[in-house]
């Protein structure tokens, strides 16, 4: 099966979690507006990995795996679903009012319930997206 990857450091780990950083940057880096634009910033993301094997120290660099199947679905949670229910709701709201600035205002507040009820739902998420981890053939920083 095909797997997502992505290089991270442990940042820290307890008896059965290893919490793994990762810098995700923008792909704009050959852009020359670079300076002007914050698209191109870099931000820190900490990864969650349950259940692994192996001993990892703090500082080591490491592969996070994530099956593809698992990204398709983060990315019909994270964007195709927020989309259909802000579309469905402008459609439905349009019609009910005849408002335009009412039913796009609706439809935006629409994703408040969806966001909340991801959120509320982060523990069977975190086990729906299962990463995996392992070592880097090449350990130094």
């Amino acid at each position: 099966m095909d797997a997502i990857r992505h290089c991270g450091i442990v940042s820290g780990r307890n008896s059965d979690t290893l919490f793994v950083t990762i810098v995700s940057q923008s792909a704009c880096s050959a852009c020359h507006a670079k300076g002007m634009c914050q698209a191109g910033e870099l931000k820190e993301k900490v990864v969650e990995v349950r259940h692994f094997t192996g001993d990892y120290a703090i500082g080591q660099e490491v592969t996070l795996f994530l099956q593809e199947t698992a990204g398709l679905k983060a990315v019909l949670f994270g964007y195709v679903f927020p989309f259909i229910v802000v579309m469905a709701s402008l459609i439905i709201f349009l019609k009910v009012t005849g408002d335009e600035i009412i039913a796009g205002l609706i439809s935006i507040a629409m994703l408040i319930p969806y966001y909340v009820g991801l959120y509320f739902s982060r523990d069977r998420m975190k086990r729906t997206f299962h990463f995996s981890v392992e070592e880097n053939n090449q350990n130094s920083l």
